[in-house]
């Protein structure tokens, strides 16, 4: 299950930060100090590569925004192709949401 939700998260696009300009500012949608609009890439990456575990990816989202800022998981992000510890440390913050993610 964890290769399962490994895939999930490491499909949603690398881009998906500096695409939207995370270092710029943007819109901070909360106290997290996200953009909004990478919150809303992030859910509908995450939606779309794991089958509508819109559960898991709110929860996901969530965990991350609480441990990373948006500059810190961009920076995070980039190491997911060249460094397998950089995925350790994310699926360790998502592992509470684990359990939302349907076993069918």
């Amino acid at each position: 299950m964890k290769l399962r939700l490994a895939n999930i998260l490491a499909s949603v696009p690398l881009a998906i930060l500096v695409l939207t300009g995370c270092s710029a500012g943007g819109t901070s949608s909360d106290s997290s100090g996200w953009p909004e609009e990478v919150e809303t890439n992030f859910m509908e990456a995450c939606d779309g590569s794991s089958e509508g575990e819109s559960e898991y990816c709110r929860c996901s989202l969530e965990h991350l925004e609480e441990k990373y800022t948006a500059d810190e998981f961009a920076q995070l992000e980039q190491q997911l192709d060249s460094d397998p510890a950089a995925l350790d440390e994310m699926l360790e913050v998502i592992e509470p949401c684990f359990d939302l993610v349907s076993t069918e």
